[in-house]
């Protein structure tokens, strides 16, 4: 086990980032996730059920319902606690939209098992989706304001290896909140619970997502903006738990339980902010966290069970490992070449 607590900062922007988990950790909590949200009539959420007939029973494909009301352009769609069973993309469009579930546990969205155009993990393709365009290098979404979705489960089904459970992109505002993106057969296949890959998402705050499955947890692929995480839970992952790709991460109290390494970030702009972090399972001859291409990795307070090597960071041309029996220097990759003095030192934040 290895337990990190040195913070060098190094910007502005980390500053920034710091403050708001801080902020945020003093703020009271929230429901339980495991409580039920229901609204009165006059709160004007459209109830997928009631207006549109949505089924919920596991068996009829409820895909036309949920189209429908995308057609009608409803922003705040209440989901009751069921099993929506579905069998394409739905694509929650627009501005300002919301989807709002009755139960965590008990309101699923389901993919029909091998639903046509999930079966190719080379091609993925979102199941739940705030963007039509999917990784279009040519599209950008700069509107998207307030996108959010809370308390509902995202299935992915059997047989669809392509599947992306959700595709989210907002901009200025936005939230995750109590939702599991899981792929519960077996075999855990699918190609991400959580995709952060299209122009230009965030800043937007996760919180209380469990990602169970799939190839990738959360995957993160974009250089601009910025995502707050916390409380996110990670398992059964079969390539690595986050893929970050040249994106800015603050995440605080991830859990991970995995074989595969829990966290990898790369690229120049990449930036990961890690605190108090449980990194458990892995294997002896594998890493937790990997920093490569010049990414920046900032932790403190990590725990890691399991893993043979707890960091691995390559900068500039070269390799360092912090072992499981190291206590101190957490801040990596660092330049050796450079002598950048950081704006400010934390010897200590708050927990």
């Amino acid at each position: 086990m290895v337990t990190c607590r040195r913070l060098e900062v190094l910007s502005f922007s980390v500053i920034a980032n710091v403050l708001t988990l801080w902020l945020l950790s003093l703020l009271p909590a929230s429901a339980n996730s495991a409580e039920s949200v229901v609204f009165p009539v006059v709160s004007g959420d459209v109830s997928v059920k009631e207006k549109y007939g949505a089924k919920d029973d596991g068996k009829t494909d409820d895909t036309a319902a949920f189209q429908m009301a995308m057609a009608d352009g409803v922003r705040n769609l209440y989901l009751p606690a069921g099993r929506y069973l579905l069998s394409d993309s739905i694509v929650v469009g627009g501005k300002r939209c919301q989807w709002q579930g009755e139960n965590e546990a008990t309101t699923v969205l389901k993919l029909q098992d091998r639903a046509a155009g999930f079966d190719h993990v080379e091609q993925p393709k979102p199941f739940v989706s705030t963007f039509a365009a999917f990784r279009d290098p040519k599209a950008a979404m700069g509107q998207a304001f307030r996108n959010s979705l809370f308390n509902l489960t995202i299935d992915v089904g059997a047989g669809n290896p392509g599947a992306v459970a959700l595709h989210y992109i907002n901009n200025n505002q936005g939230t995750v909140r109590d939702v599991t993106p899981r792929s519960s057969v077996p075999q855990r296949v699918g190609k991400a619970g959580l995709a952060l890959v299209t122009n230009w998402p965030g800043p937007a705050y996760i919180h209380r997502v469990t990602i169970d499955g799939f190839d990738i947890g959360l995957w993160s692929a974009n250089s601009q903006l910025s995502f707050v995480c916390e409380h996110l839970r990670l398992s059964g992952q079969s390539v690595v738990g986050i893929e970050n790709i040249a994106q800015m991460l603050s995440i605080r109290k991830l859990v991970s339980s995995n074989l595969v390494p829990a966290l990898r970030t790369r690229g120049n702009a990449g930036f990961l902010m890690l605190l108090d972090a449980e990194l458990n399972g892995g294997d002896s001859k594998a890493y937790a966290i990997e920093a490569v291409e010049n990414s920046t990795l900032i932790v403190e307070r990590l725990k890691t069970s399991g893993y043979g090597t707890a960091i691995r960071a390559t900068s500039h041309g070269k390799t360092r490992e912090i072992n499981a029996s190291v206590v101190n220097d957490p801040v990596l990759p660092l330049n050796p070449n450079a002598s950048v003095a950081p704006v400010a030192r934390l010897k200590r934040l708050p927990s």
